[in-house]
């Protein structure tokens, strides 16, 4: 819980819940919590910026499609918004690389065939690969359903970025839903971020949950934040 004491009164106060799963130790706990300040305080080498940033520009652009293809050789379509990202925003041209993941951990490198009004046709160059996932699973657990002006598109991102494994929109009495566009709103909005930061298993934005519902998983949980 968290809040923002003024001399004015009190408008928001944001409960949150962070729930450890059950297979991950005290380690990978003291791992998270230290990420932050290890990163800073570690210093890189000219040489080492330089081969990070040559590695950076060589990637290929993730992007995200289901189901992935089962083999290489196979000709698909991007769905319209993958497409237009591919096309309109970074100008890929025929013959360039992509890889696309499933959100899941699965993983495929393809090239892209025709970048035509229609779209963009692609083939895969190999099969599917997996990509264990890395790190604390942790499931993250807010009050957050009326929050307004993209504050709850930035806490979904956020979650995303810091390697969340699933989202929970949590019901209470003064906010008793959360709309089916909201929720779809904030599936998209956690596939951008994973897009962004390249993670290979995508944030998942659980069913909105009764605050009883969530009591019970902190209660089960082996730790709860």
């Amino acid at each position: 819980r968290s809040n923002n004491c003024s001399s004015q009164k009190l408008t928001k106060i944001l409960h949150c819940a962070v729930i450890r799963r059950p297979d991950h130790g005290t380690d990978a706990v003291r791992e998270l919590c230290c990420t932050s300040t290890t990163a800073s305080s570690e210093s890189s080498t000219p040489d080492e910026v330089v081969a990070a940033q040559a590695a950076a520009s060589t990637r290929a652009p993730r992007f995200f499609h289901k189901p992935l293809p089962a083999a290489a050789g196979t000709q698909f379509k991007l769905d319209d918004g993958e497409s237009k990202h591919a096309l309109r925003a970074l100008r890929l041209k025929e013959g360039d690389f992509l890889e696309l993941g499933d959100g899941g951990g699965q993983l495929v490198k393809v090239r892209l065939v025709s970048a035509g009004k229609g779209g963009a046709l692609v083939e895969s160059i190999e099969a599917p690969r997996s990509a264990p996932w890395e790190g604390p699973r942790w499931q993250v657990a807010v009050a957050c359903g009326t929050l307004k002006g993209g504050r709850a598109d930035w806490l979904v991102e956020k979650c995303t970025e810091l390697g969340a494994g699933s989202f929970v929109p949590i019901l209470t009495e003064r906010s008793p839903e959360v709309t089916e566009g909201r929720s779809n709103r904030l599936d998209r909005v956690a596939l951008a971020a994973a897009k962004q930061c390249l993670r290979t298993h995508a944030l998942e934005v659980v069913q909105p949950t009764p605050l009883s519902g969530l009591l019970n998983e902190v209660r089960d949980a082996p730790l709860a934040l």
